[in-house]
């Protein structure tokens, strides 16, 4: 191990770590906060990259894991570069919510909203991220459903 890194900022950059997993960008603030000097900041982040302790790789694709359940790709995305995560690196968690993934997640949100309205649902799904494509789907789905409910 070539250098030592100063120990306030490599122990808060630990500790933060310890708690959940973080961006780059996030660490970087949450250091400033702390008042650590900008130097140590830049050796202790450098320093938990060299252990393995915090890659914006695996950052976003924990984060796309943990989402992917209730929000659509969209939400998820936003979610990322509001985190500081940089495109490329998002584009490849996010590969694994393809259009048929989606559209099974919001078809189990949309299971869990039982009494409302195919148009409120829609604006529902629209405010959890989810594709326009996948909404109309999901509430034609839901529509023809309800129809076939009123013919029994």
């Amino acid at each position: 191990m070539a250098h030592a890194s100063p120990p306030e900022a490599f122990d808060a950059a630990v500790r933060l770590l310890a708690a959940r997993p973080h961006s780059a960008v996030e660490l970087r603030q949450k250091l400033r906060r702390r008042g650590c000097p900008p130097d140590e900041i830049e050796v202790a982040l450098e320093r938990v990259r060299e252990l393995g302790y915090q890659s914006d790789a695996g950052f976003a694709e924990s984060l796309v894991r943990a989402r992917a359940g209730s929000r659509g790709r969209v939400a998820v995305a936003a979610d990322l570069a509001a985190r500081g995560v940089d495109r490329n690196t998002a584009a490849g968690a996010l590969a694994g919510i393809t259009p048929e993934a989606e559209l099974n997640t919001a078809r189990l949100v949309a299971a869990r909203m039982p009494g409302v309205e195919p148009a409120r649902l829609g604006g529902r799904l629209q405010r959890r991220g989810f594709s326009p494509e996948t909404v109309r789907q999901v509430v034609r789905e839901r529509a023809v459903a309800r129809s076939e409910d009123s013919l029994d």
